[in-house]
């Protein structure tokens, strides 16, 4: 049985170790330590958090900088439309559309309803003003979902 106590074994240069303990299934048994093999870096690396990925995209985006939008996308990364087509793929792609949609809309803006986070999913309820692309009306009130993963964007799902 593992004991939900954990606890800091000192530092080495910049790791630090994390022990456990394993409880012994006697009672007169001394509980025995084990290294859980969580090894952790402790660095002045800002590691951000699915959300925050998520709001420094949302930010980007209202600055209309497709450069900094762009830096939130795994190169990989898709965004699926709310048909469930993928509309773009690709970091290239997505700056590029950006790009575009920015020069084509200087009143863009987003504002953020309501999100709720649950674990690499990022989930907004958007409201969307000042919008020119083709196929989408000027304002755009829509959920929108993004995986992210290793602090970089890899999904975006527009459901509207």
């Amino acid at each position: 049985m593992w004991d939900n106590n954990r606890f800091s074994m000192g530092s080495l240069s910049n790791l630090k170790v994390v022990l456990c303990t394993r409880r012994s299934a006697s009672a007169d048994d001394a509980d025995e330590p084990l290294l859980t093999g969580l090894v952790r870096r402790v660095s002045d690396e800002v590691v951000l958090s699915p959300e925050e990925v998520v709001q420094a995209e949302v930010e980007a985006y209202n600055a209309l900088d497709a450069e900094a939008l762009t830096k939130c996308f795994h190169s990989e990364a898709v965004v699926i439309g709310p048909d469930g087509q993928v509309m773009m793929a690709g970091s290239d792609a997505i700056k590029g559309m950006y790009a575009q949609l920015f020069a084509q809309s200087p009143d863009l803006h987003v504002d953020i309803i309501s999100r709720i986070t649950v674990g690499d999913w990022v989930i907004d309820e958007e409201a969307t003003s000042g919008l020119v692309f083709e196929g989408f009306p000027p304002d755009l009130h829509a959920a929108v979902v993004y995986q992210v993963r290793d602090q970089l964007i890899t999904q975006v799902r527009i459901l509207a």
